[in-house]
């Protein structure tokens, strides 16, 4: 009360904030508590080592990278590109952990990724 922020405070405040965010499961403050909390779940994502996949069947717009640890293994996979991509399962990845900006797929060895959306999958090894 009778403080001035030394910035000025941006017209949006009112639906751009931490409040909004925590209430919408598909904000970006959403979507960074879900990634770290996978990341505390998943092995191969705290210590796991890491594999750029590129090559036939990966699409030039897509970011793919592995990540494998002793006790399991994941698969990201990024869409950078404005069109849908195919990508097809290439280790037998056989759980979706995250989707982001995307639905589920219904087929784990043919995978739709939507423009500006992301996937990871998991494969235990034990």
């Amino acid at each position: 009360a009778g403080v001035t922020p030394w910035l000025p405070v941006h017209e949006n405040r009112q639906f751009a904030n931490v409040q909004t965010q925590q209430e919408d499961e598909d904000s970006l403050l959403s979507t960074y508590k879900k990634l770290l909390q996978l990341r505390g779940e998943q092995e191969a994502l705290q210590s796991g080592t890491l594999e750029l996949l590129t090559g036939p069947g990966i699409d030039e717009k897509l970011l793919v990278y592995g990540r494998m640890g002793e006790t399991n293994k994941n698969l990201i996979a990024i869409n950078f590109g404005k069109n849908a991509v195919q990508l097809q399962n290439p280790g037998a990845f056989d759980e979706v952990l995250l989707v982001v900006g995307m639905d589920g797929p219904q087929d784990l060895q043919n995978i739709n990724i939507p423009p500006h959306a992301g996937i990871i999958l998991g494969k235990n090894q034990l």
